[in-house]
Parts: structure tokens; C-alpha cells; sequence
């Protein structure tokens, strides 16, 4: 790139930017996208027609990432390149522009140019909305909307969007929910430095958070400790088996689910002959939502006996043993219906 090509780049930057404008001046191509993009929708034409001139403007920044990557060795002395100038003023020029259209447009041709972290380095409100906007169905864009939140030090707003995380349903893992969960409890107690949508988040906010994700993180770390269990003992069989797996390694259940289902579990291992048994010591959460702790165990013993819930409300849950009886066969507990996951799983018989 000559030093006169150079000198127009801003300059050409700028009219693409303004023709795009003059094209839609009622603005319709951002209410088109803040709408979802709807198919077929007379307000697209006019966001193609702008996006035609933000092509204009991705060739001049390829042409100046180009010249910049093939200037050879810089000097020494301190001295900023004419190119290395040219590219500042280049990127300041798209970065600073008002346009929430182009941005939006400019955002996508980051990712998918595999250039995300651009985004970081974006002080925008522009780039918070696209992402808020991209993460209700792309789990990369809220993850990418987190580590945004923690650049600029709002670490109360990258915990709140990793709990989100953690809750939806998306294709996750449940260990990569419990990454989220144990990442949004400390980033919810660290003190927060930057920017909020509301300007002020109080400590009653950032406690019930707090709350909510402990009581989430101790509800998921009993349900992987139940799928570690059900993934490391081979004499569990049935068709259902790896669909009942499938649904522990995901999304994170409600308390009721993976407690009942685990004990409707229990009592169809004892009444089919199983030599089986598990200790269990747990609470439910209370009104005041206490935490939850969990610990378990499994043995192998001779008699064959199944697992009775008793309980006071409120108050910790213990476990009993009595001997089963026929009837008890694939029945759920007395008051509790079997959990959709554990409905029509099969246990070997000894």
C-alpha cells in the first residue's frame, strides 16, 4: 500500500459508512435486527443495501491488515511506522463509529473471521447488546458476553451471565454447568469496578446470587455425584441406561427429581435382587435456602434390603432400611412419582 493510498483511508472508511446511512435514513434495517431478523421482511432489502457498503469497508481494513503484516522489521527507535498509523487510525475510525448497524455487521465479521477477542477490546455499549442478542441461542456468544463482563471489572455481570450458563439449555456438560457455577461464585464475591445496566447493584442483589448459585452448585454436585455412581457400575444395564446418563450429564435438575429418582432407583435395585446399598446423608433447602450438602457412598452387602425416605418438615431427610416386598417392584416411593429420566430403567439382576 502507497503512502497516497494510505492517506485516503479514513476518508474511504468514512464515505462508505455515510453512503450505508443515506440508503436507509428511517433506520429499518436496525429495527429489522433488534426484531430477529425476520424472513422475509421488508425492512431486509434495506439492510443488505447498507451491508453492501460495509463490504467496501472489511477490504480496506483487510488491505491495511495486510500492509501492516508485510512491513518487514520495524524500527528501533521509537518511531511509529506510516503503516502501523494508518492501521490505528483505521481501526479507530470502525471502532468509533455510531453506526449500531455497522457494528453489528462489523461484530459478525470478527467472529467469523476467528477474531473475538476484538470484541474485548471494544469499550462499547454496542458490543454488550450484540452479545445479549447473539447468547439467547449461541452458547459461545454468552460465553464471550461473560469474559466481556470481567474485562471491563463488572464481575457481578459476568456471574450473572455464567449462572444463566449454567441454567440453560444449551448442549453443556454438567461438569462444564458446575465450571460455571463454581467461576460465577467467585466472580459474584469479588468486588465489582465497571460498568452495570442499572448503574447500581446493591449487596442485597449480589447476595441473592450468591444464594442462588450455591443453592444451584450443591444441587448439581449431588446429581453428578449420582451419575458418577450409575457411570462406574457396569451391573447396571437396560436400554435406557445411556439415555438415563444423557440426561445426568446435562442439564441440572430440580432438588425433587434427582433425590427421588435416586431412591425409586435404589428400591428397584434391591427388589430385583441386587446385592447393593448407598449411604446418604443430605438436606433439602429450607426458606430460607440453607445450603445443600451431600455425601455418598456405595458398598455391597448380603441382605437384600431397600431404601425408605422418611423426613420432617422441615429439617434434614435420613434414611432407613426395611425389607421389600414383591409389590414394591419399579414403584415409586409412596407421594412421589419416578422422575422422567429414570422411568423404564432396568437393573440387572445378581
Amino acid at each position: 500500500m502507497t503512502s497516497s493510498v494510505a492517506n485516503c483511508v479514513t476518508g474511504a472508511i468514512r464515505l462508505a459508512l455515510k453512503t450505508a446511512q443515506e440508503l436507509d435514513r428511517g433506520n429499518k434495517a436496525l429495527s429489522w435486527i433488534k426484531d430477529g431478523r425476520p424472513a422475509q421482511d421488508a425492512r431486509q432489502p434495506f439492510y443488505e443495501k447498507r451491508t453492501a457498503c460495509y463490504g467496501l469497508v472489511f477490504r480496506v481494513i483487510e488491505a491495511v491488515d495486510f500492509a501492516f503484516n508485510a512491513q518487514g522489521v520495524v524500527s528501533l527507535d521509537g518511531a511509529i511506522s506510516q503503516i502501523t498509523r494508518r492501521k490505528h487510525e483505521a481501526y479507530e475510525q470502525i471502532n468509533d463509529s455510531d453506526d449500531e448497524v455497522f457494528q453489528n455487521h462489523l461484530y459478525d465479521w470478527y467472529l467469523t473471521k476467528g477474531w473475538a477477542d476484538r470484541l474485548l477490546e471494544i469499550n462499547s455499549p454496542f458490543v454488550v447488546d450484540y452479545l445479549r442478542r447473539s447468547s439467547e441461542e449461541d452458547p459461545a456468544a454468552a460465553d464471550l458476553l461473560w469474559r466481556y463482563y470481567a474485562h471491563y471489572g463488572d464481575y457481578l455481570g459476568a456471574a450473572e451471565v455464567q449462572f444463566q450458563l449454567a441454567k440453560s439449555p444449551f448442549d453443556l456438560s454438567l461438569e462444564k454447568r458446575i465450571e460455571y457455577l463454581s467461576r460465577a461464585k467467585a466472580n459474584a464475591s469479588t468486588r465489582s469496578t465497571g460498568f452495570s445496566e442499572s448503574g447500581v447493584r446493591n449487596r442485597q442483589s449480589r447476595q441473592e446470587l450468591l444464594r442462588n448459585i450455591s443453592d444451584h452448585l450443591d444441587i448439581s454436585n449431588i446429581q453428578d455425584d449420582i451419575l458418577q455412581k450409575i457411570k462406574n457400575d457396569s451391573r447396571l444395564v437396560g436400554d435406557r441406561r445411556a439415555e438415563v446418563i444423557k440426561v445426568l450429564d446435562g442439564v441440572i435438575q430440580p432438588l425433587d427429581d434427582v433425590s427421588t429418582g435416586l431412591l425409586v432407583f435404589l428400591l428397584r435395585c434391591f427388589s430385583s435382587g441386587r446385592i447393593l446399598t448407598y449411604d446418604l446423608s443430605f438436606t433439602t433447602p429450607t426458606p430460607t435456602k440453607q445450603a445443600t450438602t451431600t455425601s455418598a457412598s456405595l458398598s455391597t452387602t448380603q441382605p437384600t434390603t431397600a431404601t425408605s425416605l422418611t423426613s420432617a418438615t422441615p429439617g434434614p431427610m435420613s434414611l432407613n432400611k426395611r425389607t421389600v416386598m414383591p409389590s414394591m417392584k419399579n414403584k415409586p416411593l409412596p407421594g412421589k412419582a419416578s422422575p422422567s429420566w429414570l422411568k423404564g430403567s432396568a437393573v440387572a439382576s445378581t
